[in-house]
């Protein structure tokens, strides 16, 4: 499952930025098993867009190229099974 969204944010460290994020992502999905879920960022100073995927089958890694979702075989990834989150509150907890 991906979300995608834009979040009015400037950074000046995007190593920080990513970290910021990632840690309250983790929260929010109350897991820190990055085999279940992954994020992007383009940080874009008060235009952030954020990619957020989780997982929905086992062996299966969902990402984004060239605006297209891409699905490819992956034995490590395994299907996200905790509360999803709504888009709204990805945008309320991601800033």
């Amino acid at each position: 499952m991906k979300f995608k969204f834009t979040q009015n944010i400037s950074c000046t460290e995007s190593n920080k930025c990513s970290d910021n994020l990632f840690e309250k992502l983790k929260v929010l999905l109350n897991t820190d098993d990055q085999k279940t879920f992954h994020f992007s960022i383009s940080h874009e100073a008060g235009n952030h867009k954020i990619w957020v995927f989780l997982y929905d089958k086992n062996g299966k890694h969902e990402g984004e190229v060239s605006g297209k979702t891409v699905i490819n075989n992956n034995s490590e990834i395994k299907k996200f099974t905790g509360k999803i989150p709504t888009l709204s509150q990805l945008k309320s907890k991601l800033v």
